[in-house]
């Protein structure tokens, strides 16, 4: 392999692993006010907001009010979430979703150095 394709490679790699400086974004809505915030969540309809510090990570909580079940997507931090008994956190743009496969990056570069020396 020509010290060209090494140099591509490489920068390839740091590319996929390197993450942005910008703030992070999270889906904010809360049903029943908005019915494509629950169960039929479409993210075109939901906006997204760019988080203030000290929030950190995007939040999906399911609580239960008066025997109904409200999904709440907002951005937070691990502390408030932990108060709550059906709360998820995540640290990625958009990330506050339903659950779903997203694709790895950094397995793209796994895959790429195991195939360039084998």
């Amino acid at each position: 392999m020509n010290s060209k394709t090494v140099y591509l490679f490489v920068t390839v790699l740091v590319a996929c692993c390197v993450q942005n400086g910008w703030s992070l974004k999270c889906y904010t809505c809360a049903s029943p006010e908005d019915s494509t915030c629950g169960r039929d969540f479409n993210s075109s309809t939901v906006p997204a907001l760019e988080c203030d510090a000290p929030n950190n990570v995007c939040i999906k909580a399911k609580p239960k009010i008066e025997g109904v079940t409200v999904v709440t997507r907002l951005c937070g931090t691990k502390d408030a979430c932990a108060l709550l008994a059906s709360c998820v956190t995540c640290d990625s743009d958009l990330c506050n979703t339903s659950a779903s496969v997203k694709f790895q990056f950094w397995l793209l570069s796994l895959i790429g150095v195991v195939y360039f020396y084998l």
